[in-house]
């Protein structure tokens, strides 16, 4: 009996000092409301088919990303934003999905937009318009300037590989 009470101290200890951002934890501690981390099944069916899989960030994956996003900026990569800051960036609604690629590399792909659009739902055969549910879903425009843009980070390198803007 001794033995198994230590192991459940065990284990649930370790689980509360894991660094896996389990529920939303990183985020609240990152106290940021216009970040999500997005693992839907869209996004989940567009990682598989392509043999990537999601992982659990830890704030070492949100700190490292930061980092490369301030670095991307200091070397003229966000041209498409009239002043190209980190504070400007952050006025972004931000979505975050973290993966393995096929190198088994960690990746961080930010989908960003200045907006939420409004979407139709039918209610009682009405259409009824609201916001977006980006929290919980990707958010995918194909146009709109630089109000959207998406950045492919590779944490595992340590440097971004791609940025987006929708349309310009």
């Amino acid at each position: 009996m001794k033995k198994l009470a230590f192991i459940l101290i065990i284990f649930l200890t370790s689980c509360l000092l894991s660094e896996n951002c389990n529920n939303n934890s990183c985020i609240e501690e990152l106290d940021d409301d216009k970040v999500a981390v997005i693992s839907d099944e869209v996004t989940k069916k567009w990682l598989s088919s392509n043999n990537y899989r999601l992982f659990q960030p830890t704030m070492d994956d949100f700190n490292d990303t930061e980092n490369i996003l301030k670095k991307t900026i200091k070397n003229g990569e966000f041209n498409f934003l009239k002043e190209p800051i980190l504070l400007q960036i952050k006025d972004y609604y931000r979505q975050y999905v973290f993966y393995f690629d096929d190198n088994n590399h960690k990746i961080v792909r930010i989908n960003a937009f200045c907006r939420i659009l409004q979407t139709p739902i039918e209610v009682d055969e009405k259409t009824v318009w609201e916001p977006f549910d980006w929290r919980n879903k990707l958010f995918v425009v194909n146009d709109g300037g630089n109000c959207y843009w998406t950045i492919t980070i590779n944490l595992t390198t340590k440097e971004n590989s791609v940025v987006i803007v929708n349309g310009v």
